[in-house]
């Protein structure tokens, strides 16, 4: 693949730009799924060489989109760095998620590329590790985004983290500690760490880590959002101040990109020995480095291609909020970034003039908003930095109180939270015992239909949305624009359809969406209640596993779970793939065929037997999902997919040995190693006994978090009935079934799906998420990594049909009908 296409957001216009290519002007089929990497993209480098050039030139349209000039942009860039850098290492256009190259460990010298990341922890010892805290949110986010590992300089001794060595803790992470006695002795610098006024100078001491090539220093009150590696190819020193001025407050280097050198390093400490009376003093560490340098550093503020390409900002000046400070035009045009849509930088520094938001202080982030006491940190910027500590702690047995209520929805909402505790009392258990086979006693039923989240925007700002949405792509933006919320439209087709089988939490897909220019970054939504008890990568690690567990777990696995595999007759290789992965793992099954309405009979068939209603209209459903308004394009894969997992359900549900548990699995996925295990844990310990349906994989999980890794699911309310409430809670590919309860489901199902005024209705994992307020449906959310079921990279049978299928509608129904 050309290197930039491995970029999320290039690799979709480099996939736009090959189907267009190849299908004319043809109306043009969203797959929700990411497509097998082989055939498709096999010459793709070939194809981009070759043939985008001239598909630019004539295609006006293509030529002028977003995102195809952002790919201009990146090719043949005015702002290079001073080395020039391989295509495969232009990483700061990798954005979060993306699979950089292997960690580089920290080393000693050597002519290679031996670079690092630097921050200076020093906590009061009176009170609370803060920045120690924030030490942990940069490690997260280097650990996501860079190569390079993250050194503390920092004097931490026996100190612990949740209970255990906060060194071990912050190896874990890539963390390297250097305490600063080890570059130079206190004696030698005169910089006492117990004196508060030294403590900034500790900033010198970088410039003797001499076993790295360069560093790049960075406050401990700044976040990543992608990576920053290619800064390292510009000259050192060189900084970035922030760009947000205000009254009395001087304005601080955020970052430093630095050449260690020990005569650097012992000569700025003779200069702090000699501060008093220094023309430099008044500006602090800031002034020394500057005077020792002959004059400010060569500045970086300038990296971005104009004032709404940014790579770093204040964070202010992003989301506003501090009417006493200005943001300051640091770009080469002089203009202003308070305009949308603007990508998100790499770096942001400080949340606000006093950081409140990058920190675990809850109660310096309330504020009386309209009379309600409101926690104001809840935007995208907030919430991020929130969640990179939450999942840091995440795995440490004792985090503290404050860390522990800073993670809790009950202290972060405050009076805005969005349902009252649930009542999780540990009555005495009467149920049968079976139950305790296939749910948790103790979790309860799921009480009272939960409300839906509901994303309120103000006409104003939908109207924006409708316009950002009609920019990136004409066709999608259709209809009376007060007929739908755009901005969460933009929010969930930039942010989550783009990234479906990548691992991303709802304050990151609406940052990426952000980034993309598809929403607003206010007001912040999050389509999970209670986000922060199951929105989260580390959640999806593999279980604790005891001794004797896994051959409990395959008994129980057997003696209470059938599963069957949906796959086509045809489809022998995907049939042998299966196989030998549900073998592997000691799983018996059963095939059960899907539904290939290409072939001669099959339409008749199914209506025979029940599959399809006789009523359905094929030819008015498959109208309307021509409109642009919704954007379906043929349907037969999609009809057939869904009378397949019918079948599915049917055989599962009236077959004379069934057992308490049915799982339907599609041919395309494999689950992971450890998949018996964690579906024994899953039902014993978090699925409540009310249950009827749960998803192992649910894309863009919209509902309310019940337990560490379930969601209760509901009806978006955001988008209109017409269109299914279509969008949200992507994932037929693992369904468990309540087998007592599944032609009951069933039922219900069938008549929603084949409803021909709502053709969205036809995929038919949207068609049970828009009724899930008629039943108890549970899923896995997709943000937890790796979880239960891993892509086998085979494509969409579903999405195969429909390609094969001609556009005609006409012609559709009589390939259908024979």
């Amino acid at each position: 693949m050309f290197p930039l296409c491995r970029h999320t957001e290039l690799r979709a216009v480099c996939e736009d730009a090959e189907g267009q290519a190849a299908a004319g002007d043809g109306p043009r089929q969203v797959e929700r799924r990411a497509p097998a990497r082989s055939n498709r993209v096999r010459d793709l480098s070939a194809f981009l060489l070759g043939g985008l050039l001239g598909l630019l030139i004539a295609r006006p349209a293509v030529r002028n989109s977003p995102s195809v000039q952002r790919l201009l942009t990146l090719h043949d860039s005015t702002l290079a760095p001073q080395a020039e850098v391989p295509d495969d290492e232009l990483s700061p256009w990798y954005i979060p998620g993306e699979t950089l190259p292997a960690e580089q460990p920290i080393a000693s010298g050597g002519s290679g590329k031996n670079y690092a990341f630097v921050q200076i922890v020093h906590d009061d010892p009176k009170g609370p590790p803060r920045q120690l805290w924030r030490s942990l949110v940069m490690a997260k986010a280097l650990h996501k985004f860079s190569r390079y590992p993250l050194v503390l300089i920092a004097e931490l001794g026996d100190q612990r983290l949740g209970g255990e060595s906060a060194i071990e803790v912050l190896a874990n992470l890539n963390v390297h500690v250097v305490p600063p006695s080890s570059l130079l002795k206190p004696s030698e610098t005169g910089i006492d760490i117990s004196n508060p006024d030294h403590v900034e100078y500790l900033r010198i001491y970088v410039w003797g880590l001499t076993q790295f090539d360069k560093v790049i220093w960075l406050d401990t009150d700044a976040v990543l959002f992608r990576s920053m590696d290619a800064v390292f190819e510009y000259t050192p020193p060189s900084e970035w101040r922030e760009e947000m001025a205000c009254p009395s407050v001087q304005r601080r280097a955020a970052m430093l990109l630095v050449q260690p050198r020990q005569q650097d390093v012992e000569q700025m400490a003779a200069l702090f020995g000699a501060r008093h009376g220094a023309e430099w003093a008044a500006q602090g560490v800031d002034g020394l480095i500057g005077y020792h340098f002959d004059g400010d550093l060569p500045s970086l503020n300038d990296v971005g291609a104009s004032a709404k390409d940014p790579w770093a900002l204040s964070g202010t000046c992003i989301f506003g909020g501090n009417s006493s400070c200005s943001c300051l035009p640091t770009a080469r045009d002089g203009s202003s970034r308070r305009s949308f849509p603007m990508p998100m930088p790499a770096l942001v520094f400080r949340s606000s003039a006093s950081s409140d938001c990058f920190s675990t202080d809850v109660a310096a982030q309330e504020a009386l908003v309209d009379g309600v006491r409101t926690n104001v940190c809840q935007h995208p910027l907030g919430s991020y930095w929130r969640d990179l500590l939450c999942e840091a702690w995440a795995a440490l047995p004792e985090p503290p109180p404050e860390v522990r209520g800073f993670c809790g929805d009950g202290a972060w909402f405050l009076s805005n939270s969005s349902r009252p505790p649930q009542d999780r009392g540990h009555a005495e258990d009467v149920r049968p015992r079976a139950n305790l086979q296939i749910c948790n006693t103790f979790a309860g039923n799921g009480g009272a239909q939960p409300q839906s989240p509901v994303w309120t925007v103000d006409p104003k700002v939908n109207l924006q949305c409708f316009e950002m949405v009609k920019a990136l792509y004409l066709a999608f933006a259709v209809g009376e624009v007060e007929r739908r919320n755009w901005c969460w439209v933009g929010l969930k087709e930039y942010g989550c359809h783009s990234h479906l089988w990548e691992h991303y939490s709802w304050t990151e897909m609406h940052l990426l969406s952000v980034a993309k220019g598809g929403t607003v970054p206010l007001p912040a939504f999050n389509a999970l209640q209670d986000s922060a008890l199951c929105d989260h990568r580390s959640l999806g690690a593999s279980p604790n596993i005891g001794p004797g567990d896994r051959e409990e777990a395959l008994a129980w696995f057997k003696g209470n779970v059938a599963v069957y595999v949906l796959n086509l007759q045809a489809s022998t290789e995907r049939r042998a793939t299966f196989t030998k992965n549900l073998g592997d793992l000691g799983i018996p099954f059963q095939i059960v065929w899907g539904v290939d309405l290409r072939i001669p009979g099959a339409w008749n068939d199914a209506l025979k037997q029940g599959l399809i209603p006789a009523s359905f209209d094929l030819g008015l459903a498959q109208q309307l999902a021509n409109l642009k308004t919704n954007g379906m394009g043929p349907v037969l894969g999609t009809i057939g997919c869904a009378a397949g997992h019918l079948r599915a359900q049917l055989l599962a549900a009236t077959r004379k040995s069934a057992k308490p548990i049915s799982l339907i699995f599609e041919d395309d996925v494999a689950p992971e190693e450890d998949f018996v295990v964690r579906v024994w844990k899953l039902m014993r310990e978090e699925v409540p006994c009310d249950w009827q349906a749960v998803s192992l994989r649910s894309g863009c999980p919209y509902g309310i978090c019940v337990s560490p890794r379930l969601t209760r699911v509901l009806p978006d309310t955001n988008e209109p009935a017409w269109r299914c409430r279509h969008g949200v809670n992507y994932g037929f590919q693992g369904m468990l079934y309540r087998t007592s309860e599944l032609l009951k489901l069933r039922k219900a199902l069938r008549p929603v799906v084949f409803n021909a005024r709502r053709p969205h209705c036809l995929d038919v994992d949207v068609a049970l998420a828009a009724i899930s307020d008629r039943l108890r449906y549970y899923a896995v959310p997709a943000v937890q990594a790796p979880g239960f079921l891993k892509e086998t990279n085979q494509g969409s049978t579903r999405w195969s049909i429909n390609v094969d299928t001609k556009w005609s509608d006409q012609a559709h129904v009589a390939v259908a009908k024979g």
